[in-house]
């Protein structure tokens, strides 16, 4: 699910949209102070959360993947990590 929305998915759509446009502004902001903002937004990620979804819409979800396939939170997790270290 992306931030350009999806029916039924207004508060989800509407709250990934936030965030970005906060990434934005705060990343002009603090990056006057060399200081660098990232905004992970992962896609399709292997969590129960994907156990609730349609079958149907999880694989349209899926195919719009560039691995076609779940990701994994560790992929998240090495990325967070990475994104913190210097």
């Amino acid at each position: 699910t992306n931030a350009s929305g999806g029916g039924g998915q207004t508060n989800y759509s509407f709250t990934k949209a936030g965030i970005i446009g906060f990434t934005k502004s705060l990343a002009m902001e603090a990056g006057r102070n060399n200081i660098n903002v990232n905004c992970v937004r992962p896609g399709v990620i292997d969590t129960p959360m994907q156990s609730s979804m349609p079958e149907d819409l999880f694989d349209l979800e899926i195919e719009k993947t560039t691995f076609k396939r779940l990701g994994q939170p560790k992929e998240v997790a090495d990325l967070v990590c990475y994104l913190c270290s210097e």
